[in-house]
């Protein structure tokens, strides 16, 4: 919504974080077309390392990028924190697997 209409999210002088909505709206599409390759990746039966560290590395900035975004959508960004966690928790958790 904030790529497209961005007059849909307001804040006291219309930008978050002193970054226009346009902006943040790109900022979580390249965000997300990040998250895309290691979960791919990972989905298969025996992922590599280096997809389980861009995981965790992507997801973390995923969380970061929420926490900004907080001011314009608490309840979605508290969401996508608390998803992220437990994501992060399962990509730690799982490393050593057989």
């Amino acid at each position: 919504m904030a790529l497209f209409v961005p007059a849909t999210y307001r804040s006291v002088d219309g930008t978050v974080m002193s970054i226009d909505f346009t902006v943040w709206g790109s900022v979580h599409l390249v965000v997300g077309a990040a998250v895309l390759l290691p979960g791919v990746v990972l989905l298969r039966h025996d992922p590599p390392g280096w997809a389980r560290f861009n995981g965790m590395l992507v997801v973390g900035l995923c969380i970061i990028v929420q926490l900004v975004w907080l001011p314009a959508q608490p309840i979605w960004s508290i969401l996508m924190v608390v998803l992220g966690v437990v994501v992060l928790r399962a990509l730690v958790l799982t490393w050593d697997d057989e």
